[in-house]
């Protein structure tokens, strides 16, 4: 639908008289004035999440996944990952959305299992189908039991979840590495801290079994982080487990929403870290960097697009672990920039950005927006000015499209007249 009211304004634009060429300044001027009020509004708590879900929701019921999976590997497994995991949070909040968010989240269990979301880890065997889809699929199985009272969980859910939890610990006992393999001799350390979180969820959920587990994990990681940061690496050698690359924003971004479920003392150190080398973008501006700050690296899939060191996905993914840690002098910015950028709006009571190309993102998006808040106060990431540079661009924008219409009008005008 965006693209055909594209088409149709620029033929209107084209054919219009006079009068018409005002009312289409007009309008853009209009919507330049309302993505510039996005700067202030929506404060958190966000109150768009239903919309969010119910968008996403029909989106992935109509080929949102396989678009998705076309664009990187885990793109069919990580929108229903998330999928589901904003709808446990949402049930989590709000009582009455309870009985829905089972559903759902239950749905998303089922599409991780499918051929589209399991074909790509199929290489690996411990865990099989790696730590990737073993360790999300654990943790979603964690939140969605934790959303129904012991004495009514059903048996065959718990049974699953519990399997998988074997299998998770079993990997990690074998290993030499902290840093299991989520594809065939690769292993990114984020990927296995969702699993250590849902070993900890199972001890929190039934009943205590893998605390030996994790307290040698622990150990093994202690001499494998990133020597340049003290944070766990992006990527780390199999079967060493020593550091390939270092710490990036992306990866980092999303580790830290796990990592309070395994030792929250500990994310909060990260957390704090991550911020002091991450967070901020050029000249003041809300961001998260992809790389530490006075460091420079490529664009690939894991950071998606990279403007003045700012890295997309690290910015959506931030917004997360800041509003855990109860960081709002970077969430908060960082929501607004996002709803500027993101261009949303609101259909049929669905809301989606970009005009719902890139699900992936809106479930991020969703996600974060859903943490459970904390409460102690982070100094000020950004100036109380930041909003100034968007302003001075918006009024640039402004003028070009006033001069635009202007020259338009010159030019008709000699014909209007005859």
């Amino acid at each position: 639908m965006p693209d055909t009211v594209s088409r149709d304004f620029r033929a209107w634009y084209r054919r219009g008289s006079p009068r018409r060429q005002r009312l289409a300044a007009a309008l853009l001027t209009a919507l330049i004035v309302v993505s510039q009020a996005r700067l202030y509004l929506p404060r958190l708590p966000a109150r768009d999440a239903p919309a969010q879900l119910r968008w996403l929701g029909w989106d992935l019921r109509h080929g949102g996944g396989q678009r998705m999976q076309d664009l990187f590997p885990e793109g069919w497994f990580f929108v229903h990952a998330l999928y589901g995991l904003s709808w446990v949070a949402l049930g989590r909040a709000d009582e009455r959305r309870r009985g829905e968010a089972v559903v759902e989240a239950r749905w998303a269990l089922d599409q991780l299992g499918r051929e589209e979301g399991m074909a790509p880890f199929r290489g690996v065997s411990e865990p099989p189908g790696g730590v990737f889809a073993a360790g999300w699929t654990a943790w979603l199985q964690a939140e969605a039991l934790s959303l129904v009272p012991a004495a009514a969980r059903d048996a065959a859910e718990v049974a699953r979840f519990e399997a998988g939890c074997r299998s998770l610990a079993a990997a990690f006992e074998a290993a030499a590495t902290p840093y299991l393999q989520a594809y065939p001799a690769r292993s990114w350390p984020c990927d296995s801290v969702v699993a250590m979180a849902a070993l900890c969820a199972h001890d929190r959920l039934l009943a205590p079994r893998y605390g030996a587990t994790v307290a040698r994990w622990r150990r093994l990681i202690e001499s494998r982080l990133d020597p340049a940061t003290g944070l766990l690496p992006h990527e780390a050698d199999w079967p060493s487990g020593a550091c390939l690359t270092g710490a990036r924003g992306s990866s980092q971004a999303l580790l830290l929403r796990f990592l309070p479920a395994v030792d929250p003392a500990w994310a909060r150190r990260d957390y704090a870290r991550f911020r002091a080398l991450f967070a901020g973008g050029p000249a003041g501006l809300p961001g998260v960097r992809e790389y530490p700050r006075g460091e420079r690296g490529p664009m690939d899939v894991d950071s998606g697009p990279i403007v003045g060191g700012v890295g997309a996905v690290a910015s959506f993914a931030a917004l997360g672990p800041a509003l855990a840690q109860g960081d709002r002098a970077l969430a908060e910015p960082l929501l607004q920039s996002l709803e500027l950028l993101g261009a949303p709006y609101t259909w049929r009571g669905g809301k989606r950005y970009a005009f719902g190309r890139l699900p992936v993102a809106d479930a991020f998006l969703v996600w974060a927006k859903l943490a459970d808040a904390g409460t102690q106060p982070w100094p000020q990431s950004v100036g109380w000015w930041w909003r100034l540079g968007w302003h001075g661009l918006a009024l640039l924008l402004t003028a070009l499209i006033w001069r635009l219409a202007d020259r338009r009008l010159t030019a008709v005008a000699p014909t209007t007249l005859h």
